[in-house]
């Protein structure tokens, strides 16, 4: 093959498309590269089909034919001049030769003419995807062939197309590695970047690594998108100034109304000849893809333009795809930083007091800082709910305010507004202008200051009730968008917290005024000594206390009241004075005093506290003082009866058991344990109970004790105890009763065990102790009664009628009268009170409830004293009622409110403690002097342990770089936001985490910077989980897009939910004309029944499946090798099948082909026992 030429040849004409088959074929940057053994097998396999010497893989370019693979054919490459392939790229079509010297075309080519000479010529042309012709899979011979067959046609077609797939399978695997370089330097060079930063280091990196002009991340303007602006912007490597631009006319426009991605590798300015910045920058090329918010809306692009044409657009989209989703990862997780930035600082406001005008007003600018285009009011409602009484809207002018302000809902026709709050619900407008359902006056006021749209929501209190509207308003009509139904629920949230603390600060100053007036009208003394100057001032109530002489008050002083107090008393108080000043604990203290008036002793019960001044001192005592004489009189009584109770207990052998449910350990006293046979070292359990019980008492006893615990009633049974060991029997009398949560669930059940023979012992003690428990003081005041128990005649004063408007001589004069008017659920605990009181008291005192003769209830003091004669026998009962309805009413107030401020303020405590990000206020000298759990754990160190310690003190890996940032804040008095910091604390040693950082100025009220409000976040994990995501994420969807094999996934009911690009080839449709659909639509009847069986069978036993099938490809059927999988859920429940086919259709002709081949080897072997053959001198074979 290597003569020289007689003369010259024929030259082919170019093809057309010369420079665009060119380009096709150094994308895949093949030529002068080494063998590769995929190619070799093509043609080993089509050498051993044709059974010819020479095969070979030819790739034409400007000036040459480059063999990839050859057989029979030792040079590497030959002139396009002198090949054939030169003609085989003017055609689609195989071209075969079957005697060179025969065509005028070939008959002077030098290897042709050459001996022995290329005399046959057979080949394939190789068609990328793009239907570029790029060289040819031929097949040389020395000596004339007949021509090919139409099957040898086929079969050299295919593996023409075999090559062509090496050829993708090749460059997909180029593509992916580039796109993991790609990543992974993207990646590492954003990794340590946050906030606006990110944005910015992201084009940079991108316009380096695609090595294009232009990269953009561009954010939608509006709710209808007609703009565009830049966040983002690197031009020829360098970030330059953000810019906005109309969407009309550009290919911006077009990627966000196609939702996809927007790719024009070359004149892309004769696609869009109106686009307003691509002929100024000189844009040749351009790619984009939207992003999307967590509500589905586009939010902007990323975009690539550069002044030549792309070269890497596989690159160029697949970076685009996996960052878009980033970028808005990054939006959304700055917006959210901010609210929850928003959020501690409004609460920390309302916490601090300040007043409610600027908290809400705080919050409504908070909302239109979190979302510009969206303005907020706060409306109040007046206490019955008929008018909005106040507006607060910083964001409007003030006619908007006053036109709101004390207008009846009705004539608003509720306004939206009072909808939402009379409804208690979200009430939404999405167009004023056409709201036929409000009045005329509304919707003027509205346009008129710019409000299209409005989204309102009840502001709802702690106790469920509306107490007013938040509304936020819209400058176009439309709904709100997902971002802003989240404000609205934040905002109505801060504001119900700020309005219901607000509340409980006006209920608690009107609880003090009315204790103030409970106090005095209780008798209670109060006083306020001034510890510099040792003067008291006392109350009148106090001076009468302690029979002073109102005339003297002035020279009243800490002396002399100490020079009253009982001497045997002084060392008690004086240690309880000296322990609450000290500790600043509370002042509580019973002593005796000498009144002076008199030299009488009463005993006083004293209680204050310690106040300071600015310096920590305790400079003042507060406190109230009340006669507690009478009562001392009655413990002294009460004591003596407690110990005659405690003897008659000890002596009657009365056991005790307390125990908490549901059972499990007993609490026995030694008494039941002895009653019970439980031998000392072991513990008592409900099952030791049960199996001392006689075997024919268990189940009443069972019974009782379950009646008494759902019937709330008393617990009383007899009962067989059983020794276990002797079998001895004793008759043992069990009762109790039962303890409940706020619930109704029982939660301890309590009672007592005793032998019954001992019972009229225990009995006549208990009648004893009762009869002393009927004793009471006299009344001063109000009604007094006197029941005789002889005659069983009740003697009442005149003071009846004032008590209960009711005349003594109208009222019987029974005690059943008087028990019938006392409320139901007081009468039940009056009666267990006195049950429960020591046998024989003299005094019994009570605080019921009874009905008025008017129909209502009045709250009753009851004092009352027995008297009985000789024998112990009570004779009668002396007492008084007085009304002390308004105290009990001033006691619930003052409860209910300082319970209702104590809730609130753990509720922001508890915020201020969960919080999932780090908290803490640092001083001027940079220590912590408040920190929340969180920040602690990221420390490492316990909370309380912060406390005073400086920063470098608790993380000095950090302190270096995080000081001069704190001092920054205190000096400038602006915050630092998005620090990144990087090192290690004592939580983890040795590991390296990641936190931003965020610091606000604490003022003072007079504007000093007094300290540091820190938030800080770790990313640690987050940062490392997005990297690898991304990376593989990648990886998979190149690997995907990228291979030649059919990848799908379907769900439960058989419908296509993923699809890539070469099934959708298969089916001659677009990925998203498959998705959605199922197999009914999309083959033929039997074959798609066939399908769906095969997925049915997986889905039912959960195997894996791999067959052969054949499948139909625009009008031929093509044989494919398919993999089924079940696709399970993370809870291992099947949802769908996966599955992946690959096209063997070639390999299988192939196969046939062989097999035909040899067995005609065979055939031909077999009939012919001796052959013959011999060439003439001009290559011609004779058999």
């Amino acid at each position: 093959m290597t003569d020289s030429l007689l003369q010259q040849p024929i030259d082919p004409i170019l093809p057309a498309n010369e420079t665009e088959r060119l380009a096709a074929l150094h994308r895949y940057q093949i030529l002068d590269t080494p063998a590769e053994a995929a190619f070799d097998r093509i043609t080993t396999l089509a050498a051993r089909l044709f059974k010819i010497p020479t095969v070979l893989i030819s790739l034409v370019d400007e000036s040459r034919a480059w063999f990839k693979s050859s057989i029979g054919f030792d040079a590497p490459e030959v002139s396009r001049h002198d090949t054939i392939c030169n003609f085989a790229v003017l055609t689609d079509e195989p071209l075969i030769v079957p005697d060179t010297r025969l065509d005028d075309r070939f008959s002077c080519n030098p290897f042709v003419q050459c001996e022995p000479g290329m005399r046959f010529y057979a080949g394939a042309p190789l068609i990328d995807r793009d239907g570029f012709n790029l060289g040819t899979l031929c097949l040389l011979d020395t000596v004339p062939h007949d021509p090919l067959t139409a099957e040898q046609q086929s079969t050299l077609v295919d593996l023409a197309a075999m090559v062509v797939d090496e050829l993708e399978l090749r460059l997909a695997a180029q593509q992916i590695a580039r796109v993991d370089a790609a990543l992974v330097e993207i990646t590492q060079g954003v990794a340590r970047v946050t906030g606006g930063d990110f944005f910015d280091a992201l084009v940079r990196h991108f316009a380096k690594v695609l090595g294009t002009d232009y990269v953009y991340i561009g954010l939608v303007e509006g709710h209808e998108p007609k703009m565009m602006r830049t966040i983002a912007t690197c031009d020829r490597g360098k970030i330059v100034d953000n810019l906005e631009y109309r969407l009309q006319d550009t290919p911006c426009w077009e990627a966000i109304e196609q939702r996809k991605i927007c790719c024009y590798p070359r004149n892309v300015q004769a696609q869009f000849p109106n686009a307003p910045l691509l002929k100024p920058l000189s844009v040749e090329s351009y790619v984009a893809i939207p992003f999307y918010g967590f509500d589905g809306n586009v939010l902007g692009l990323l975009g690539v333009m550069d002044g030549k044409p792309l070269e890497h657009v596989h690159l160029a989209e697949s970076l685009l795809t996996i960052f878009a989703t980033r970028i808005a990862t990054e939006l959304e997780r700055q917006q959210h930083e901010l609210m929850l930035v928003e959020q501690t600082r409004l609460l920390e406001a309302v916490s601090t007091g300040q007043p409610l005008d600027e908290c809400l007003s705080a919050l409504c600018r908070s909302i239109s800082k979190l979302s510009p285009s969206t303005r907020a009011c706060v409306l109040l409602t007046d206490n019955r709910r008929l008018t909005f009484w106040r507006s607060i809207s910083p964001d409007f002018p003030p006619s908007l305010s006053q036109e709101l302000t004390d207008a009846p809902m009705g004539e608003l026709e509720m306004g939206t507004c009072g909808m939402a709050v009379y409804c208690d619900r979200p009430v939404i407008c999405t167009d004023i202008a056409t709201d036929d359902g409000r009045s005329q006056t509304w919707r003027d006021s509205c346009i008129a200051h710019g409000i299209r749209a409005y989204y309102c929501l009840p502001i709802v209190g702690i106790d469920n009730l509306p107490l007013g509207s938040l509304m936020l308003c819209f400058n176009e009509a439309r709904l709100p968008t997902d971002w802003e139904y989240k404000l609205g629920e934040f905002g109505t949230k801060i504001a119900s917290i700020a309005l219901d603390r607000n509340r409980s600060i006006e209920h608690l100053r009107e609880s003090e005024e009315r204790l103030n007036l409970a106090l005095t009208a209780a008798d209670m003394a109060t006083c306020d000594a001034d510890l510099s100057t040792g003067q008291i001032v006392w109350s009148a109530q106090h001076i009468q206390l302690l029979g002073y002489d109102s005339a003297t008050v002035g020279e009243h002083s800490i002396e002399i009241w100490w020079n009253r107090v009982y001497p045997d008393d002084r060392a008690v108080v004086k240690q309880a004075w000296e322990t609450a000043q000290r500790d600043r604990s509370i002042y509580c203290c019973e002593h005796r005093f000498v009144r002076p008036d008199s030299g009488r002793v009463v005993w006083v019960s004293a209680t204050g506290r310690f106040l300071d001044n600015q310096a920590g001192e305790g400079m003042r005592f507060v406190g109230v003082m009340f006669d507690i004489s009478q009562r001392k009189q009655s413990e002294a009584a009460s004591q003596l009866d407690r110990e005659r109770l405690a003897f008659v207990l000890n002596t009657t052998g009365v056991g005790l058991w307390l125990n908490s449910l549901p059972f499990g350990a007993l609490n026995w006293d030694e008494r039941t344990r002895e009653l019970f046979f439980l031998p000392p070292d072991a513990e008592p359990t409900i099952e030791w109970f049960w199996s001392c019980v006689h075997p024919d008492d268990r189940e009443p006893t069972r019974l009782g004790m379950e009646v008494a615990l759902r019937d709330r009633t008393l617990y009383e049974i007899d009962h067989r105890a059983v020794n276990p060991d002797t079998g001895e029997i004793r008759w043992i009398r069990s009762a109790g009763k039962a303890t409940y949560a706020s619930d109704g669930a029982p939660i301890s059940f309590d009672g007592i065990n005793y032998d019954i023979t001992e019972r009229q012992v225990a009995a006549a003690s208990l009648a004893q102790s009762n009869a002393r428990f009927e004793s009471a003081m006299l009344a001063v005041r109000g009604m007094v009664f006197e029941w005789n128990l002889q005659t069983q005649k009740m003697y009442r004063s005149e003071g009846l009628f004032d008590l209960l408007g009711i005349r003594a001589e109208d009222a019987p004069p029974t005690n059943e009268w008087w028990t019938e008017r006392v409320h139901s659920d007081d009468l039940e605990r009056i009666q267990s009170e006195f049950l429960a009181a020591p046998a024989g008291i003299e005094r019994f005192e009570s605080e019921y409830r009874v009905r008025h003769a008017a129909g209502h209830w009045i709250y009753v003091s009851d004092r009352s004293y027995f008297q009985y004669d000789s024998h112990g026998q009570l004779l009668k009962v002396i007492g008084f009622n007085t009304d002390i309805t308004d105290r009990k009413r001033a006691e619930e107030n003052l409860r209910q409110s300082q319970a209702l401020a104590q809730r609130q303020l753990s509720e922001i405590e508890a915020i201020y403690q969960t919080a999932p990000i780090g908290l803490a206020i640092l001083d001027r000298e940079l220590r912590f002097i408040r920190i929340n759990q969180q920040l602690a754990e990221i420390n490492g160190i316990a909370a309380e342990d912060h406390i005073g310690r400086t920063v470098r003190e608790i993380v000095p890996a950090l302190a270096d770089e995080n000081e001069p940032l704190l001092q920054s804040v205190l000096t400038t008095g602006k915050p630092l936001l998005n620090i990144e910091l990087s090192g290690e604390t004592k939580a983890q040693p040795g590991v390296c985490r990641t936190w931003i950082e965020n610091c606000y100025p604490l003022q003072a009220e007079t504007g000093q910077i007094v300290g540091i409000n820190v938030v800080v976040q770790e990313i640690t994990d987050r940062k490392r989980a997005e990297a690898e995501l991304a990376r593989v994420n990648g990886i998979l969807n190149a690997t995907i897009d990228g291979t030649a094999d059919v990848i799908f996934v379907k769900d439960l009911q058989g419908k296509y939910i993923v699809a890539n690009a070469t099934a959708a080839e298969w089916l001659d449709a677009t990925v998203a004309d498959i998705l959605g659909r199922d197999d009914t639509s999309l083959f033929p009847p039997e074959i798609a029944r066939h399908i769906m069986s095969v997925d049915r069978q997986i889905m039912e036993t959960g195997e894996s499946l791999v067959y052969e099938e054949e499948v139909p490809k625009q009008g031929s059927l093509r044989s494919l090798l398919s993999a089924k999988y079940p696709w399970r859920d993370p809870h291992g429940q099947i949802v769908g099948v996966i599955g992946i086919s690959r096209d063997i259709t070639d390999r299988k002709r192939a196969e046939t082909a062989l097999l035909e081949s040899e067995e005609r080897s065979r055939t031909l072997a077999d009939n012919i026992s001796q052959l013959a053959w011999m060439t003439d001198e001009n290559g011609w074979i004779f058999w």
